[in-house]
């Protein structure tokens, strides 16, 4: 086991003990001399939480799918193939049905989750895609001349984390930044001393 511990670590088991105790002897006595130095306060806390809010609040994230109807006589085509159970991917993927991207299904914004809940430029649709479950769609909607159909194809919850729900993990982080800087500091001044 001796043996087997040498290759493993370079040292003696004896020897690694030693410097084990030491290393905690040293630990403590620097925790001892540093940690009276550490303050955090609350307006540190919730300056660390403004200066870091994207880390605590993230807007919901929604992947969409539009069709805006190529013509007037469209929509009755549209209609009759949804209530047939027809997939709306399908639909938006027809150039005779969706005037809107169908080379990629209708698609919006590429297909990359648009964060916020001002998704969709055209407030009626925003309106109306902002009631739908994953998976769900509307239509007809009026803007304009236009009839849209729209589809929520995935929606991300957004994080939502308050200032008061994150304090601890914040402190956390604050005495530990804390910590090492006057840990260092201190073993900089002990190695001038010495």
């Amino acid at each position: 086991a001796k043996a087997e511990f040498f290759s493993q670590r370079g040292k003696e088991l004896e020897q690694h003990l030693v410097d084990f105790r030491e290393e905690l002897v040293i630990g403590s006595y620097v925790r001892s001399k540093v940690m009276p130095k550490i303050v955090v306060n609350q307006r540190d806390v919730e300056r660390y939480y403004a200066d870091n809010i994207e880390k605590y609040q993230q807007p919901d994230q929604r992947v969409v799918r539009l069709i805006r109807a190529a013509e007037s006589s469209s929509v009755e085509e549209i209609e009759r193939r949804l209530k047939k159970g027809e997939a709306f991917e399908r639909i938006a993927a027809d150039p005779t049905l969706n005037s809107y991207n169908p080379g990629n299904a209708g698609l919006f914004n590429s297909g990359d989750p648009v964060p916020g809940n001002k998704v969709i430029g055209i407030e009626p649709v925003n309106k109306a895609l902002l009631t739908l479950k994953a998976g769900g769609y509307a239509g007809p909607i009026n803007a304009g001349e236009n009839r849209f159909y729209v589809q929520l194809v995935e929606l991300t919850p957004g994080l939502q984390i308050t200032l008061a729900e994150a304090q601890i993990q914040i402190e956390q982080i604050l005495r530990s930044t804390q910590f090492e800087k006057h840990a260092l500091n201190f073993r900089i001044d002990l190695l001038k001393r010495g």
